[in-house]
């Protein structure tokens, strides 16, 4: 038991120093077909909030039990400077993403300039700061679930490149045409 516990330590400590999400490498073409919206976009605001997320889970008797799984999202405000795919018509757009390397959260940094690659998902909102774990606490708070734009680091998500940005514009002309 205790070789376990050495082993189980080392495997740990040596896995901080690599990232826990890996994502399939995908061309410009994948990119704009996995993504409900694209545009360039300048970062003008990036606020912390805390997502609730319910998940299953299932006792050794086979029983279901519903879980509250409290995660650090950020939400950034872009203004958009070129819109290529998507039906949104504001020129602002608010893009979820997660805190946590190993969720492939996407970091953006204020008054960068990035491509967005995003799709819209549920994502439940709390006015709450502090993250908690304790299940009836978090089954108190105020939640506002409603369909928000998110990217990960899978989605293809870029700081903004020139030649990138005219091949996907170019990529996605075709792709209206025909």
């Amino acid at each position: 038991m205790k070789h376990l516990l050495v082993v189980i330590s080392v495997f740990l400590l040596k896995s901080t120093d690599k990232p826990y999400c890996t994502c399939l490498p995908l061309t410009i073409d994948e990119k704009i077909n996995g993504a409900e919206i694209i545009f360039e976009g300048k970062a003008l605001t990036i606020d912390t909030i805390l997502s609730v997320q319910k998940t299953d889970i299932y006792n050794d008797d086979g029983s279901k039990k519903e879980y509250l799984r409290p995660i650090e999202m950020t939400r950034t405000k872009f203004e958009v400077i070129k819109k290529i795919k998507g039906k949104e018509k504001s020129d602002f757009i608010s893009i979820y993403s997660t805190l946590r390397c190993c969720m492939c959260g996407f970091t953006f940094w204020k008054n960068s300039t990035y491509i967005v690659y995003a799709n819209s998902e549920y994502i439940t909102v709390s006015t709450e700061k502090e993250i908690t774990w304790d299940q009836q606490k978090l089954s108190r708070l105020q939640l506002d679930t409603t369909k928000k734009f998110s990217t990960t680091t899978c989605t293809g998500t870029e700081e903004y490149n020139k030649k990138t940005f005219e091949e996907v514009i170019k990529i996605q002309k075709i792709k209206n045409s025909g």
